[in-house]
């Protein structure tokens, strides 16, 4: 028997805020991320670890939403591929003084 119900948007379902993150890791690389993107914001849902089967046996997956203050957009200063955060000297100018 099919089912008719249509996919969309419910009145009963909580509005998605933040951002939406899924993981796939060790128990332990998970445990580890959660942890960091914790002190990064705050978790607003966490799924249960989903143990995964085959070749990935051994690895879980899991589903965060997130809460991140977005920080006002920093000025890019648009460095060379070459530049090292070293100033720029004049070289013919540096000769001329020491010649």
């Amino acid at each position: 028997m099919a089912d008719n119900r249509r996919d969309g948007p419910s009145f009963r379902d909580p509005p998605l805020t933040g951002a939406e993150v899924w993981l796939t890791g060790t128990l332990a690389e998970l445990h580890a991320i959660t942890a960091a993107l914790g002190e990064a914001g705050a978790i607003a849902y966490q799924a249960p670890r989903r143990a995964m089967h085959g070749t990935d046996a051994g690895r879980y997956r899991q589903y965060l939403r997130l809460n991140i203050a977005s920080a006002a957009p920093r000025q890019r200063h648009h460095a060379r591929p070459d530049d090292s955060g070293g100033v720029l000297i004049d070289l013919d100018a540096a000769r001329r003084r020491t010649a």
